[in-house]
């Protein structure tokens, strides 16, 4: 392999590795300020310890890395891997 064939395997896999990044749901950022919002005034009321939040959040954040992340559903790309010549 050719070290312009090498850069070209290389780009075109860098360029793959997160094609849903410029796509995210249109609400996914005003949920997460709303959430946090929420999430803030629970901590600071008591209702809530610091511990419930975090693992609430890790649970929340592996959920959307599931479903939105790395290309939608069906993870990591979606695509065919490249042709190994």
């Amino acid at each position: 392999m050719t070290q312009t064939e090498a850069q070209a395997l290389s780009d075109q896999t860098h360029s793959d590795a997160h094609p849903a990044s410029g796509r995210r749901p249109r609400w996914l950022i005003p949920a997460v300020a709303i959430v946090g919002v929420i999430a803030a005034v629970l901590l600071v009321s008591g209702l809530v310890s610091p511990w419930l939040l975090i693992y609430g959040g890790v649970l929340a954040g592996c959920g959307l890395m599931h479903l939105f992340g790395h290309g939608g559903h069906g993870g990591h790309g979606g695509g065919t891997p490249p042709a190994k010549p």
